[in-house]
């Protein structure tokens, strides 16, 4: 269960990167190397995670997209009017 646990940790930490480094280089400029050594691990290490860059990207984009499913789950938990919801949604 450990091993499973660290995966997922560092598949984490490489999305966490990716946030980082896309960002701020964009895709294009982004590279493995550069996330393999803002994680601390070997370029062979992210590909254990990830089949390629792109993968990474759109792992990337799922995560961003669950963030909003749960922010906006809890928006419309609320008990506010309508018109507040849509403001706390943008």
């Amino acid at each position: 269960m450990k091993n499973a646990v660290q995966t997922v940790e560092v598949r984490e930490t490489i999305l966490d990167a990716t946030d980082e480094f896309l960002a701020r280089y964009g895709y294009k400029k982004t590279t493995i190397d550069n996330l393999a050594q803002a994680v601390g691990i070997g370029k062979g290490s992210v590909y254990l995670h990830f089949s390629s860059k792109e993968e990474i990207a759109l792992s990337h984009i799922d995560r961003i997209i669950e963030r909003l499913i749960v922010e906006l789950r809890i928006i419309a938990k609320k008990k506010i009017p309508s018109e507040e919801r849509c403001v706390r949604c943008c």
